[in-house]
């Protein structure tokens, strides 16, 4: 879930997701790209439904973006997010 908020906001904010920016923005050191890089591998088939991996020629321009199910996705996690938290 953090990724995909991650990945959401830095949408939001108008600048291409890119491994370097979702690290940076979820607070993790450059030694975490391989952590990163691993996670989306491992989860591949799940986050495929949800996520756009559009490989670049180097790592830094490799960008993400959100499927049309996984800004739907955002949505409902902002919405029970929300709700849970006004009781």
């Amino acid at each position: 879930m953090r990724y995909l908020t991650g990945i959401n906001n830095i949408t939001e904010l108008g600048v291409d997701v890119t491994t370097k920016n979702l690290m940076s923005y979820l607070g993790l050191s450059p030694a975490s790209h391989s952590s990163v890089h691993n996670f989306f591998k491992r989860k591949g088939k799940f986050l495929a439904k949800y996520i756009s991996i559009i490989k670049g020629k180097s790592r830094n321009s490799t960008k993400i973006t959100l499927t049309k199910e996984g800004k739907v996705l955002i949505k409902l996690i902002y919405h029970f997010k929300n709700y849970y938290s006004s009781l």
